[in-house]
Parts: structure tokens; C-alpha cells; sequence
């Protein structure tokens, strides 16, 4: 067992990164599927604010009966127990009702998503080569290889890459398996506009 150098491992990083390829073909299923999950999100997020919708409607009722009861109320304790109970009740309804302006998501997410998404694939070594922060580093690899590479692998341009990197400059990677990718794309969706590549 050896090790390498700090600047070694960084040198060899930036030579597999500089080295990568995407298909542009590729690029088109990535937005697609981006999209597809986005839209799914924000359907989700919409039945939840529909939910939210009715926990807050329901408890503007309950605000305005006991409104009804502190009118018709004449003992100042019970007033003052109704009062208390209106506190509350507001309480809850600010309660729930900041989560559903925190969850929306927009138009504009989706096209900033799919913005970054490119940039990473058109740039990957500006977006990998993230060194103080190892962690969304790390993260942002994966997207990249299938797994962590080991130096081995980067040095000698064997790392497994995800279907998007689907070859170096030059020399496609026999490695990956970039139909199977495809043929998996395209049964969890036949209405896929995209032809699998040959």
C-alpha cells in the first residue's frame, strides 16, 4: 500500500476532470428528467398547501365562533378566556401558514436548477474542483463517476462515469454502460422524445 501526494492527487483530479466529456444528447434526457422531478415536487408541495389551505381555513372558523362567543359572552373571566383562546388560535394560524410561503417553488427555480445542472456537466472541473468545501465536492463526484474513484482509476482514466460523461476527449469509455442507462431512462419513460443513441 502507497500514498500519493496532496498535489499529486489534486494534479491527477484536474487532469481526469479537464479530460471528461458529455454528449450533448445526454444533456436534453438530464433537463428532462429535472424537469419531470420538479414538476413532481411542486405537485406535491401544492397538495400540501392545499392541506394547509384547510387547517388554516378550518381554524378561521374556529376564530370567528369564539369571536361570536366573547360577543355574546357578559362574565369578564370568560371573556378573558375566549381572549386567550383567540391568541392561540392566531398563533396556530401564523404557524401554519409560514411554511406555505417557504415551500413554493417557482418557475425560475427550476430554470436556476437546470442552469447549474448544465454548468456542472458543460464545467466540471469548476464546479468539482470545490476544495473548501469536501463535502458538496464529494457529492457533486458521484454526479460525475458512479461511485468515489479511487486515485488509481482517475489516474488511469478507468473510473465508472455516470451516462452523462460518457466518454474523454477523444476516446469513449467502455466502461460505462451508457445504453443500459438509456434503456432504464426510457422504460420508466415511454414518453420520452429522445432516440436511444446507437
Amino acid at each position: 500500500m502507497f500514498s500519493v501526494g496532496m498535489e499529486d492527487m489534486n494534479n491527477t483530479v484536474d487532469s481526469f476532470l479537464a479530460e471528461l466529456d458529455y454528449s450533448p444528447e445526454y444533456l436534453e434526457i438530464l433537463e428532462e428528467v429535472l424537469t419531470r422531478k420538479f414538476r413532481r415536487r411542486q405537485k406535491e408541495i401544492v397538495k400540501e398547501s392545499q392541506g394547509m389551505d384547510k387547517s388554516v381555513s378550518l381554524l378561521k372558523e374556529k376564530k370567528a365562533q369564539t369571536l361570536e362567543s366573547i360577543i355574546q359572552a357578559s362574565s369578564s373571566s370568560v371573556i378573558k378566556l375566549l381572549e386567550e383562546k383567540i391568541e392561540d388560535i392566531e398563533a396556530e394560524i401564523t404557524n401554519k401558514e409560514s411554511p406555505r410561503y417557504i415551500v413554493d417553488l417557482k418557475e425560475d427555480d427550476i430554470k436556476e436548477l437546470i442552469m447549474y445542472a448544465k454548468k456542472i456537466v458543460e464545467h466540471p472541473q469548476k464546479a468539482l474542483l470545490d476544495k473548501d468545501n469536501p463535502i458538496r465536492q464529494k457529492k457533486l463526484f458521484e454526479l460525475v463517476c458512479n461511485g468515489i474513484p479511487t486515485y488509481k482509476e482517475l489516474n488511469s482514466g478507468t473510473a465508472q462515469l455516470t451516462f452523462v460523461f460518457n466518454s474523454f476527449k477523444g476516446k469513449s469509455t467502455e466502461k460505462i454502460s451508457a445504453n443500459s442507462c438509456w434503456g432504464d431512462y426510457r422504460e420508466s419513460n415511454p414518453n420520452c422524445r429522445y432516440h436511444k443513441p446507437e
